[in-house]
């Protein structure tokens, strides 16, 4: 059951609204996590144990937002030892999101407070999964480098470390055309994983002559292809649910060809999409 509001299914890109009650089909290695749709989501670089480093850089996730929407987060840190936080020992970094057609600006103030061991710079890298590939991108007005991860269709903007007392303006410009087309990009990524899944799977099945058909391969690679090439996501994304039903086509092919094989859990990852 979600509540009311948009929805996003964290590693499939699905989005829903609520209030409603769904059933849904996971793969084994599928979470099946949902968050609100604008939600700001920091996190750090993995670590050994609580304060083995400090957090450099930020990593700030944010889960698209509605046209015109804008979204706030309170970022809390302490030193993660004694009592000091009673005493206001502790910081707060306010980041914040606005979107603006397809793209989106992502602003983090200067910290507020300190406590001690507190890291006066670091470096940030914000993530924008499930979204289009921008254009161009600023950081504090000043052109900027970015990547584009094809699978998840997420932009990944890394600034280097400076200063946590000044402010990290990051403009993401995407191109006019986008705007309004985002039913194209919504549940992609768990459909990548899925044809993915079902290419290794169809792979183990070698010594009974099967092997993976062509269109399952190149639906599965259309998220690499946009990696190397994100400008022709458009025209990726449009092909996109023509490459699934022809990968779909070719794998039930493929088990009227060979019906002594173990095709049908293959087909079975393919068909819970449609």
């Amino acid at each position: 059951w979600l509540p009311p509001g948009e929805w996003i299914v964290w590693f499939t890109g699905r989005r829903f609204t609520g209030p409603r009650q769904i059933e849904r089909k996971f793969s084994l290695p599928q979470i099946p996590v949902y968050v609100k749709a604008g939600t700001v989501l920091p996190m750090q670089p993995p670590v050994e144990y609580t304060g083995q480093k400090p957090l450099d850089p930020l990593l700030v996730t944010v889960f698209p937002l509605a046209e015109k929407q804008s979204t706030e987060y309170r970022l809390y840190e302490d030193s993660g030892e004694g009592l000091g936080y009673l005493e206001g020992q502790s910081a707060r970094t306010t980041i914040r999101v606005e979107r603006a057609g397809a793209g989106a600006t992502v602003t983090i103030a200067p910290v507020e407070g300190s406590y001690p061991g507190m890291a006066a710079r670091r470096g940030y890298e914000v993530r924008l999964p499930g979204s289009w590939p921008p254009e161009a991108v600023k950081v504090n007005g000043a052109a900027a480098s970015w990547s584009f991860e094809g699978n998840t269709l997420t932009t990944v903007v890394r600034v280097p470390a400076q200063s946590t007392a000044k402010a990290v303006r990051i403009e993401v410009r995407v191109s006019p055309a986008a705007a309004g087309r985002d039913a194209l990009l919504d549940g992609f990524a768990g459909k990548i994983q899925r044809l993915r899944e079902a290419y290794g799977a169809l792979n183990t099945l070698t010594r009974q002559h099967v092997w993976s058909p062509d269109p399952l391969i190149d639906a599965w690679q259309t998220g690499d292809r946009l990696t190397y090439h994100p400008q022709t996501a458009a025209a990726e994304l449009e092909r996109f649910a023509e490459a699934l039903r022809k990968a779909v086509a070719a794998v039930e092919k493929l088990r009227a060809d060979h019906p002594d094989a173990a095709i049908a859990p293959v087909l079975q990852l393919l068909n819970d999409l449609r």
